[in-house]
């Protein structure tokens, strides 16, 4: 379904008309911004947190705004070598045993204190879909904002002078 911007045109009045719209490219521009915005502090705040070390995958949500028609929106996490990791988060595991790669045994702390073991068996991980989940709201709120720019541009072409 496409939608029409329709008014009526008092050709008088056209080159004020004019001018209102002149100014639909930085209200997209505003609207593209906030949208991006949104998407990042959703992703933040969607993201599980671990008590790990170094820089948090929550915090390495970046953004890049390209083209004009369409506008696209590209959100990414900076921290490419954890990909898998949120993949993980993203649709979840199953149930899995964890063996060492490279060294005889694991090594990590559990309840306070320092572990070595041959293998773990991990109880998988429940799907979090925070791309999944903010993807969805940033659509519903384009669908929104294209609403109220189209109200508000017939309003100043149908009111210009």
């Amino acid at each position: 379904m496409s939608e029409a911007l329709s008014f009526k045109v008092d050709w008088k009045t056209w080159n004020a008309k004019l001018k209102a719209l002149n100014s639909l490219p930085q209200h997209i521009a505003v609207m593209t911004k906030s949208l991006t915005i949104f998407g990042v502090e959703k992703l933040k705040k969607l993201t599980p947190r671990s008590r790990g070390q170094g820089e948090h995958l929550a915090e390495s949500w970046e953004t890049n705004i390209f083209g004009t028609n369409p506008i696209q929106i590209q959100i990414y996490n900076v921290q490419r070598h954890r990909e898998l990791v949120l993949r993980i988060l993203e649709f979840g595991s199953k149930n899995h045993e964890i063996t060492p790669r490279k060294k005889t045994a694991l090594k990590f702390m559990w309840r306070g204190r320092l572990v070595y073991t041959k293998q773990v068996e991990h109880g998988g991980t429940k799907p979090y879909a925070m791309i999944a989940q903010t993807r969805a709201d940033m659509m519903i709120r384009v669908s929104y904002l294209k609403q109220m720019v189209l109200r508000e541009f017939v309003n100043k072409v149908e009111g210009a002078r």
